[in-house]
């Protein structure tokens, strides 16, 4: 009797585990707008209230509209009132975004943010700076999903030395170019002085993306002159972060499609 009753009790726990597994619906993390700014030609201070109405976060990205933006200090003040400088001292073009700046922490509300930063004085006029949460949500598509045939492929990767460091990435001949770059780091932390890409036909572009990018992320798709582009060589220089973590890894990804 005590052993059909074991049973019973198992059989029982075994149906609810089932049920709940059923019900659950599939976690994503989304893009959602916080909200957005003007920015003045003079270096400009700007607050974005956000509060914690608005969810919970893991990182920000940050969108320029209009003109290039360069932005000079950024903090984000968490909802217990707690401040965290995010290094992104860097400039943004118009139209393209930064890369994922993780916020501490894993997912935190968010009451403002504070944005130190100017436009480019030319006839496009005022610059737009616009900034997104990466919110963990119920149901819908992941984080890049619907992007097509566009996919992110490795072009090389070079090992980072404590000091200031200079690397040429090499990149193998491709028949349909790409579009866009982006730097994936792994191992510590690195500190991109300058960067540029030298096209196929000998061209250089300098890309502006004087920023620190932590361990096991990504900066943002680095957009390229003219569409799609042959790439010769990704010219690098940077430095990692002497603690007991080591060296760091950086990898540069091409966009194709």
């Amino acid at each position: 009797m005590r052993m059909m009753q074991m049973v019973l009790v198992v059989a029982v726990a075994a149906l609810a585990m089932t049920a709940s597994q059923s019900n659950a619906q599939p976690v994503a993390e989304r893009w959602v707008g916080l909200g957005c700014q003007k920015v003045g030609f003079q270096v400009d201070r700007d607050v974005l209230r956000v509060g914690n109405r608005d969810g919970r976060f893991t990182a920000i990205r940050l969108i320029a509209r209009g003109n290039n933006v360069y932005m000079l200090d950024l903090k984000v003040v968490y909802g217990n009132g707690v401040p965290d400088d995010i290094p992104v001292r860097a400039e943004l073009r118009a139209g393209s975004a930064s890369g994922k700046l993780d916020l501490r922490g894993f997912d935190r509300a968010i009451d403002r943010i504070e944005m130190i930063y100017r436009s480019q004085p030319n006839f496009r006029g005022m610059a737009e700076v616009c900034v997104e949460g990466l919110a963990v949500v119920a149901g819908g598509p992941p984080v890049g999903g619907g992007a097509g045939n566009a996919a992110w492929v490795n072009l090389g990767c070079r090992s980072v030395a404590f000091r200031v460091d200079r690397d040429v990435v090499q990149v193998a001949t491709q028949p349909d170019g790409y579009r866009a770059i982006r730097l994936k780091v792994g191992g510590n932390e690195i500190f991109m002085m300058d960067l540029k890409v030298v096209y196929g036909n000998g061209a250089p572009d300098d890309i502006p993306v004087k920023a620190l990018i932590r361990p096991g992320t990504t900066s943002g798709p680095l957009d390229l002159k003219g569409g799609k582009r042959q790439i010769s060589r990704v010219e690098m220089i940077y430095r990692s972060r002497p603690d007991l973590r080591g060296q760091a890894e950086v990898c540069v990804e091409g966009l194709k499609g």
